[in-house]
């Protein structure tokens, strides 16, 4: 091997493990800043809620039950629920509760489209209204949910808002306490520390749209699945504000089999990875002349990297272990994760538990990478990607949340 390309790819490594710390210690930082409250709104602004399923009926009912208790005012809300060509009774469920539920209609699309298309579909179906509302169908928000959401829009550079998906069922499997570490962390600390920078925090499966802002992207893209990154993207590099609403929750079920998480992890990454090349039509400048800010851009290209920190943080451990980075490099990050491990899970109020969190979350990590290395490998070989939701075997009830 010629001499210097280990000296090399030590380098490179280096830069990026100081990069991804820097990040990391920053957004660790704002987090811990108190909470920016949104001013509180007057009228409550028209909204339709949009809800894609495909073969759901097992769970579907729960996310209808709760939708039906939000605490907003009926007469601005409607709703409409879209079956992508389910093969079960997911549009018989749909149909009994929109028969009882005012300002609710139900779309049928006999073949599969996919989730983007159904609800463009069913945004095309839907009332003209100030906002558009996405609710996946395995979750299941909290009353005032909606409400908290739409405060954000008090100010008119918001173009989204996203909740905090809380995890239900963290303490069901060993797989189930890794995946809800990865969603406190990065929602209680990446999110979080977002929202307090102004940096634009993703928006997710529970998220609220402003439709001006939308209508401006051309509505929802016609991609597979990653509709909400996408959109994240495409209003960053269109001058809007993204914001993450900690007081809006919605509980939400993580993977807690094996072969769900890994699906969903090799489906995450190819979204973020994918984010790259969101951009809204190229028929002239925004609205508005919003400026995207230098802080915001970084971050946009840091999160379309997807999950390749955990690839430099892996390849850095292995030039240590060669003698070709001081092993110190590699631990200091270590020790960054760790402490936004601890964060967390400190703010996600399972401090005691820390231990237990721990030893999965160790044991894990290295499977986690694996599936990272792989969804880079599926992109660059334009492998496809897919609508599909994991089947997620619920905690048993015990009437809150289980952690």
């Amino acid at each position: 091997m010629t001499p210097w390309l280990p000296l090399a790819a030590a380098a490179v490594m280096g830069a990026a493990l100081a990069v991804f710390a820097l990040r990391r210690l920053v957004l660790l930082g704002a987090a811990l800043l108190p909470v920016r409250r949104h001013p509180s709104i007057g009228t409550a602004p028209t909204a339709v809620v949009l809800v894609a399923a495909r073969d759901e009926g097992a769970g579907i009912d729960p996310t209808l039950d709760a939708l039906s208790r939000l605490d907003y005012p009926p007469e601005r809300l409607s709703f409409i629920l879209v079956d992508d060509g389910s093969e079960d009774d997911t549009v018989a469920r749909m149909r009994r509760w929109a028969a009882v539920q005012p300002g609710a209609n139900v779309l049928h699309l006999p073949g599969r489209m996919g989730k983007s298309a159904a609800l463009a579909a069913a945004l095309a179906a839907g009332p003209d209204s100030a906002l558009v509302v996405v609710c996946d169908a395995d979750l299941v928000p909290r009353p005032d949910w909606l409400r908290r959401l739409a405060e954000a829009f008090s100010d008119e550079d918001v173009g989204a808002a996203a909740p905090f998906l809380e995890p239900v069922n963290a303490t069901f499997s060993a797989v189930a306490r890794y995946a809800a570490v990865e969603s406190w962390v990065h929602q209680l600390v990446t999110s979080a520390g977002k929202e307090a920078l102004g940096l634009n925090p993703a928006t997710n499966g529970a998220s609220a749209y402003r439709r001006g802002a939308l209508v401006e992207l051309g509505g929802f893209p016609a991609i597979p699945s990653g509709e909400d990154v996408w959109i994240t993207a495409a209003l960053t590099r269109a001058g809007w504000r993204t914001r993450w609403v900690p007081d809006a929750v919605v509980g939400n079920a993580v993977a807690n089999r094996w072969r769900d998480y890994i699906r969903q992890h090799l489906r995450w990454s190819r979204n973020l990875l994918s984010a790259g090349g969101a951009r809204p039509p190229a028929h002239g400048p925004p609205s508005g002349g919003r400026a995207v800010t230098v802080a915001r851009r970084f971050e946009l290209r840091v999160m379309s990297l997807g999950y390749v920190d955990r690839l430099a943080f892996a390849a850095a451990i292995a030039l240590a272990a060669t003698g070709q980075m001081p092993l110190w490099a590699p631990l200091g990050y270590a020790g960054v994760i760790a402490a936004q491990f601890l964060v967390a899970l400190a703010r996600a109020g399972v401090g005691r538990a820390i231990p237990r969190y721990l030893l999965v979350t160790v044991s894990f990590y290295v499977l986690d990478v694996a599936a990272s290395a792989a969804s880079v490998a599926f992109h660059l070989l334009g492998r496809p990607r897919r609508w599909g939701s994991a089947r997620r075997i619920p905690a048993p009830d015990d009437g809150g949340i289980s952690r």
